[in-house]
Formats: C-alpha cells, structure tokens, sequence
C-alpha cells in the first residue's frame, strides 16, 4: 500500500517541479528586464480648497522665511569658505561682515531682522613659523 503513495507524491512532484522552475525563471526574466517603478503615473497635486486652516498658513509663511533664512546663510557660508581658501593661499583677502542687530523669538514663530554694516578687514600674510631648535644644550650634547 505504501508503494501507491509514494508514486503519487513522485508523480506530483515531477509535474509540480519544472513548472515551478518555469514560473521563477519566466519572472526573473521579466524582472531584469524592466526597471521598478516605470509603470506608474504621477497623480496630479491635490488642490488646496479655499478655507485654509490659519495654522497652516502661519506654518507655510515661517517655513518660506526660514528657507530664505537657510539660502543666505549658505551664500554666506560660500563667501568664508572662499575667503578661508584664500588666506590659506596667502593672498590679502578684502571683507565685508555683517551683524545681526536684532532677533526676536516667540512661541510659534521666530523672526530675525539684520541690519548691514560693513567694514573692511585686510588680511596679510600669516608670520613665519618660527625657527625649531635641534638640541636644547641640556644633554650635554652639541
């Protein structure tokens, strides 16, 4: 009687075996060759409906003025870091600095106000290192 059941299950297999290796080289085939993600469209924006929640809009606007915030800090940053590569050159370096003359925070919202002043810093060359000595005498060695 055992001898039935194993025929089938051998049977079954050998059926079952190859079609399952068709079915996952079929697929590996397809999926080398199209790139994931090519198939689906872009959904249009949502348009935002009239009656605008006032914190949101508050969110918005501190987010535009941190963002212009954020663009002028990094030119800034641009203009030191240009200046620092010129003083490791060695060229005289002209600057203006500007001072933030005010800052005022509240709980929601924080605003900053800058005013310009500018003055003019020259920058020579740094002094020589100076000289290292190679015996300090206190050996006893010349």
């Amino acid at each position: 009687m055992t001898d039935r059941g194993t025929r089938v299950r051998w049977t079954t297999a050998a059926l079952v075996a190859p079609t399952a290796a068709a079915l996952f080289a079929g697929t590996t085939a397809w999926a080398s060759g199209h790139q994931p993600g090519t198939a689906t469209t872009a959904k249009p924006a949502p348009v935002p409906s009239a009656t605008t929640d006032p914190a949101v809009a508050e969110l918005q606007a501190a987010v535009a003025r941190n963002t212009a915030q954020v663009a002028a800090l990094r030119a800034s940053v641009a203009k030191l870091k240009a200046q620092a590569a010129a003083i490791a050159k060695g060229t005289p370096v002209r600057s203006t600095t500007r001072s933030s003359s005010s800052r005022s925070t509240s709980s929601s919202r924080s605003t900053s106000s800058s005013g310009s002043s500018s003055s003019r810093t020259i920058v020579s060359k740094p002094a020589p290192a100076p000289a290292t000595q190679t015996s300090t005498g206190a050996s006893g060695a010349r």
